[in-house]
């Protein structure tokens, strides 16, 4: 079957699952770094499998005791709907929440999605 997609020109990957799950545990070592920043919080809709991932970086970083920053133009209550209910515990169980409530810069007026 690969072999004729490849003849009609497109594109075909063979792995195992096995390998899949390689690549995926493989790009978790990001989140091993020491200081994590993860902007765009609210920007984006989150699906149930990246709430699945959310929730695994943050008890990596929770367990491992490595700092983590969540930026987002949310509430805390938002930033909890975008993050999921866990992750959002954990991270109050640990963390300290910085409100910035400054004007906004006219230069740069909030996106509209």
């Amino acid at each position: 079957m690969g072999i004729e997609f490849l003849k009609r020109g497109k594109s075909c990957i063979y792995t195992t699952l096995f390998d899949i799950i390689l690549d995926i545990k493989e790009s978790w070592k990001k989140d091993s770094q020491d200081l994590l920043i993860i902007d765009e919080i609210g920007v984006q809709r989150v699906t149930e499998n990246e709430l699945i991932y959310i929730t695994k970086i943050v008890d990596n970083r929770y367990s491992n005791l490595l700092p983590t920053i969540l930026v987002g133009n949310v509430t805390q209550k938002e930033m909890a709907s975008m993050i999921g209910e866990r992750a959002m515990r954990r991270i109050l169980e640990k963390c300290k929440v910085l409100v910035f409530s400054w004007k906004q810069n006219p230069n740069n007026p909030p996106r509209v999605d």
